[in-house]
């Protein structure tokens, strides 16, 4: 009996095992990786078809995950691709024009779109509810590569001005959280990433490096990466490190100890944003993955 109590525990955490993803434009992939320590699990997890019909990754950013899709985002093909949890390709929304970064906000994929072509405006936040249909948009985002949701505001990263504006969830600008001046503080802001009263800013331009802000705006620390890694990807591991990628490598960073450490340096590779992926069973899975333990726990007690 406790065998299969073990058993039915294990079985339980490994299908609730926390992961991240990440894209490597220089592959065409999406790469899952362990959430608490970011050792690659599955290199493979979603790859290129190279087809007309379906999907050909040209330079993929970012994989998102919208309910139980996968959204890929990908500026030289002017799509987002729509996949399963299992990596299986579903569809595409084709009415955007370099799309560079995408966030769930208020139940809708909210992207970043930089140019104007296939009906799409140039710098605009496009919305689009799960269903991929589009509900509307707004203007403001120049030139962005990052956007994130913090504290009921829409925050911009700005490539030009190096800045990252804000913008209440109507739509309308509200100012800068944050105002750089390209030398001294963040220059190129990538990937934005919150959580708790900070927002942390991957910064691709010289000074490179992690930046971290309060929820004033105020720049608090920068983490620099040796070899000066232009960052564009950002997120935090289990084991209260961050997470950092850029060019060939992705980088483990502990802030306590201003240290980093090389997870991946693989010759062929860029390395894009980094977002969760949580591969939790869906309620009634997990209802038949506990009523079956409990069955057989019963039978064999009698």
């Amino acid at each position: 009996m406790k065998k299969l109590l073990i058993f039915a525990l294990v079985a339980t955490a490994t299908l609730a095992q926390a992961q991240l993803m990440i894209v490597d434009s220089g592959q065409d992939r999406v790469v899952l990786l362990d959430q608490n320590n970011g050792s690659i699990i599955n290199g493979s997890f979603i790859t290129d078809a190279a087809s007309a019909t379906t999907y050909d990754f040209n330079l993929p950013v970012m994989a998102l995950r919208v309910n139980n899709e996968i959204w890929v985002n990908d500026r030289n093909a002017d799509a987002i691709f729509r996949f399963d949890t299992n990596g299986s390709y579903l569809s595409k929304i084709t009415d955007l024009d370099d799309p560079r970064s995408m966030a769930l906000i208020n139940g809708e994929v909210w992207v970043a779109n930089n140019n104007t072509g296939n009906g799409a405006t140039a710098g605009t936040i496009r919305r689009y509810s799960t269903a991929g249909m589009f509900v509307g948009d707004f203007s403001g985002a120049t030139n962005t590569f990052g956007i994130v949701e913090f504290n009921n505001r829409l925050l911009v990263g700005n490539w030009d001005t190096e800045d990252i504006d804000q913008f209440d969830l109507s739509g309308n600008a509200t100012g800068q959280f944050h105002s750089s001046d390209g030398v001294t503080g963040i220059d190129n802001p990538h990937q934005l990433f919150a959580e708790g009263n900070s927002v942390w800013a991957a910064g691709f331009g010289i000074p490179t490096g992690l930046y971290q802000f309060d929820a004033n705006g105020n720049q608090t620390n920068r983490f620099d990466t040796s070899g000066s890694l232009g960052l564009r990807g950002v997120s935090r591991l289990g084991n209260g490190n961050m997470i950092v990628s850029g060019g060939t490598r992705i980088v483990s960073i502990n802030t306590v100890l201003n240290s980093n450490s090389d997870l991946v340096n693989q010759a062929g590779t860029s390395w894009q944003h980094i977002t969760s992926f949580e591969a939790v069973p869906e309620p009634t899975t997990m209802t038949l993955l506990g009523l079956a333990a409990f069955v057989a726990l019963r039978k064999k007690r009698k």
